[in-house]
This record gives C-alpha cells, structure tokens and sequence, in this order.
C-alpha cells in the first residue's frame, strides 16, 4: 500500500514545501509550460519526463496554471501532475497518481472537503443498538458528520459523494473510521462499535485492518468489539475483493455486518457470497410490516437463512410501537431506530424498563 493516498491532501495544504513533476506527451505544451513558469519566477528543472519545481504554495500554483488563458481547455487536460513532498522520488509505483490539471484544480478548489481531511473535522453521532432478549444496550452506530471551519454540519451524503467525486474517499473514510473509534474511547463505550465501511475506500484490506486495529489499541478500545457495516454493497461491483476484505477482519476477530437486506434480489445475492455476523434488515422491509403480508413472507425466509447460518438478525428503521411488538414470536433479538432513541452526542442511553 503507498502512503501516496493516505496522505495525498497533506501534499498540497497551504505552506507545505512540495516538488511538483509535469508531464504531457507534447513536446511544444512542455516548452509552453516550462515559459510560463519561469515567467512566473519559479526555477524549473528540465528532465527526461517533463518537469519539476519546488513551491511552498502548491495549490496558488495549481490555480494559476488552471486559469492560464494562454492554455486551452484541451492542453490543461493533457497536462498531468504530480504533487511530491520534497526530496520525495518519483519512482514508478508513485507515477500511478499523477492526475490531470482539472483533475487538481477540482481537489484543491474543495475547501470544505480538504478542510475536513486535513484537520480531521469530524464528528460522531451515536444512535443505540439494543438487545431485546438481554434487555440491553447492544451497541452504537457512529454515524459521522463533516465540520466547516465554521463549525456548520455537512451532511455525510453531500460529504462522501464529493469525496468519491475528487478520489478522496479513501482518505475521508478512513479519518471517519479511525475518529469514531477515538471518540467511542473517549467517551469509555464497552458496547460493540458499528462503523460503516465502503468497499469503494479499501485499496489494501490488510493495511486498513492493520492500521484501524493499531487505533484501537492505542485508543484502549477492544478491536473485537468493533463492527463494521458493509454499505453500497450491492453497487459495488468487485465482490472477490470485498470478500477478501472481510477475510481479513474475520481473521483478526472483527464481526461484519450487511446493511439493508431485503431491498433487493442483489442484496440476497451479497448476503449468499459475503456470510456475515450481522444481517441488517432494510427499514423499507420493516416500515409497517404489520399490515403487509408479502414483507412478512420475505422476513421469515431471511429468518430461516439466519438460523442456518448462524447470523445475528437486526431490525433498522424501527419507529413506532407496532413495528416493535411484530418481532414477537421471530428471530429478531437486534432493534435500531427513532422509537428507541435517535442518533446522539453521547452514548449513554438506558434500555428502557417497560420495553419486555
């Protein structure tokens, strides 16, 4: 795994001393540049494969080459960059993340994003699991929210797309997953930890586990009572990578968890190839199911596939004391959801006595 991604927005945040190599495959473009950006006063060393120049301004410099009017559209898309830390090598496993003059002007042009990546501005939102047949608190879903400068919440579904937009997932993901794992530290939480993980931000499953466990175990959080929930799995197309993922996990005692089963034939599908602890039932298959015979039909045989298989089942989405009173008589012990409590600061919640 290169350390290239994981900290790829330090490389261009204001005052870092960086090296930036220029690449393009047109002889006149490479002369064009290296005019400019010696008009621009900046000393320019000519190589084999374009060119380079130290700055302590990365990004100022990104822009002014973005908004060069003596480039067209075309040769900015043609021009590709790569922002090194100085005295760092161009060596060829690194050359893979050169990317576009667009493609930078986009990444440094995020505030808020870079912002929240750079300075870790996140918070974490705790909203109970409870067990019913131990009348207990089960565990807690850290539900993550991105801060500006300001303080203002930026909601995770404009946050992540963005991030997936700039190819910053993997690093908006993974200060997520390490921050929920501090804060529930901090706030002393023995109960089972559920973070959501996006197939999408894992480039190297033994790395990501190697470095979440090793926050755990500097946080003096038990990794073994971590749960990571499995998102967007039926848009992710590469199932022989996340199986290795949870291999992984598995393999090193961390509990996994499918998020919305029942939405779908492929998420039936997902459940058959992944095998989890956990499966976490679609609130569209719990919303009013007391009044919908075919949403029962569908219960009972995910029930029977968690008895085969020995999979915890977990009711998402519960709102209302009807939804509640159904999982009476089922294979249903794992309850989430607004009837019990919503997502809070604290994760200090007390199963309620007059739930039986």
């Amino acid at each position: 795994m290169s350390c290239y991604t994981c900290d790829l927005v330090s490389r261009f945040a204001e005052g870092t001393r960086s090296t930036l190599h220029v690449t393009t495959f047109f002889g006149y473009l490479l002369q064009l540049l290296e005019s400019l950006l010696r008009e621009y006063d900046v000393t320019v060393q000519r190589e084999a494969a374009g060119l380079s120049f130290n700055t302590d301004a990365a990004p100022q410099m990104i822009e002014r080459l973005y908004r060069e009017d003596r480039l067209s559209i075309d040769e900015k898309n043609n021009i590709n960059l790569l922002v090194l830390h100085e005295g760092e090598t161009p060596d060829l496993p690194v050359m893979q993340f050169m990317r576009t003059l667009p493609q930078w002007y986009k990444l440094v042009s995020a505030g808020d994003l870079v912002q929240v990546i750079e300075h870790k501005r996140i918070t974490v939102k705790f909203q109970p699991i409870v067990s019913l047949r131990e009348r207990s608190v089960y565990g807690y879903e850290c539900l993550s929210r991105g801060l500006t400068a300001d303080g203002d919440v930026i909601p995770p579904d404009k946050l992540f797309p963005q991030a997936k937009s700039l190819g910053l997932l993997f690093n908006l993901d993974r200060i997520a997953r390490e921050n929920a794992i501090q804060t529930a530290a901090r706030h002393g939480v023995t109960d089972h930890i559920f973070i959501n993980l996006l197939p999408a931000a894992i480039y190297d499953p033994e790395y990501c586990l190697r470095t979440t466990v090793a926050v755990a175990e500097e946080s003096g959080l038990d990794y073994h009572r971590l749960v990571f929930e499995i998102v967007e799995s039926e848009r992710f197309g590469d199932v022989d990578h996340l199986k290795t993922i949870l291999r992984h996990y598995r393999a090193r005692g961390v509990k996994t968890a499918l998020d919305d089963v029942g939405s779908g034939y492929s998420s039936l599908n997902t459940l058959s190839e992944l095998q989890p602890d956990i499966m976490k039932l679609d609130m569209g298959l719990i919303r009013d199911i007391a009044k919908d015979s075919m949403k029962q039909s569908i219960l009972t045989g995910l029930e029977q596939i968690a008895r085969d298989n020995g999979i915890l089942l977990l009711a998402a989405g519960v709102e209302t004391d009807e939804e509640l009173n159904f999982r009476k008589g089922r294979d249903i012990d794992l309850m989430q959801g607004y009837r019990f409590s919503p997502p809070r600061d604290e994760p200090d919640y007390v199963f309620p006595e007059e739930l039986s």
